[in-house]
């Protein structure tokens, strides 16, 4: 995986969600371009934000803000 694969995922499926929305990040913890693709997401989203999940995958949660 490349942090252009990483990052195309949110990108492509934010738009299409029912608010509020949530992305499922995979090895966020574990990669840091998995990290870097979140958080440069939220950075440039408003709307979003990063919720780091305690597990032995290393998930995040991007979030919406916006309410439906």
């Amino acid at each position: 995986m490349t942090l252009e694969s990483a990052a195309a995922g949110p990108t492509f499926f934010s738009p299409r969600l029912a608010l509020p929305g949530y992305i499922l990040v995979h090895d966020y913890h574990a990669w840091p371009g998995a990290r870097l693709a979140a958080q440069r997401f939220v950075a440039s989203t408003p709307g979003w934000l990063v919720v780091p999940l305690a597990d032995k995958y290393d998930p995040a949660l991007l979030c919406s803000t916006k309410a439906a």
